[in-house]
């Protein structure tokens, strides 16, 4: 079962995928669209990987936050995932002035 604690925590490692996060922290969104574009089967893969990659190297709590991600992924339907990623590109960054 997936809770909303396990939805947020989705949502916000998928942003740092789905955006340029220096740009997003100066207020700009720039939109890494090659991982935008991908399928959830596409993304689970590459998220896999990077979790294989970190876990040989520390572990630390964005290791915690992409297991959860990686288990949320697994269980949503590819239109649930769709639905999140609208949701997460929907996002605005704020700038700092």
């Amino acid at each position: 079962m997936i809770t909303e604690e396990m939805m947020m925590t989705t949502e916000m490692l998928l942003m740092s995928y789905y955006f340029d996060m220096s740009e997003w922290l100066k207020g700009i969104k720039t939109v890494n669209v090659d991982i935008l574009q991908k399928t959830k089967d596409d993304l689970l893969d590459m998220l896999k990987t990077d979790f294989e990659e970190m876990s040989v190297k520390d572990n630390n709590e964005y290791l915690d936050d992409l297991s959860v991600s990686i288990a949320t992924l697994e269980e949503l339907s590819e239109d649930a995932y769709q639905k999140i990623k609208t949701e997460v590109f929907s996002w605005e960054p704020t700038s700092k002035k």
